[in-house]
């Protein structure tokens, strides 16, 4: 849930104000993009790594 929070706040925001936010530079807005990018995607791999364990449990 965490990742799509992320990603609802930064791509909406970044098109508003349009940054990117592929790097963390100048100004702000880019910034908060940045991190928003960064929840989102950190968020996406730790909810894979947890689905592939689930599924490996449940398999053992």
């Amino acid at each position: 849930m965490v990742s799509g929070y992320g990603f609802c706040i930064a791509l909406p925001y970044g098109a508003w104000v349009g940054h990117r936010g592929l790097s963390i530079e100048e100004p702000s807005q880019n910034k908060v993009v940045y991190a928003g990018n960064m929840v989102g995607a950190i968020g996406s791999l730790i909810g894979t790594l947890v689905l592939i364990f689930g599924c490996f449990k449940t398999l053992v």
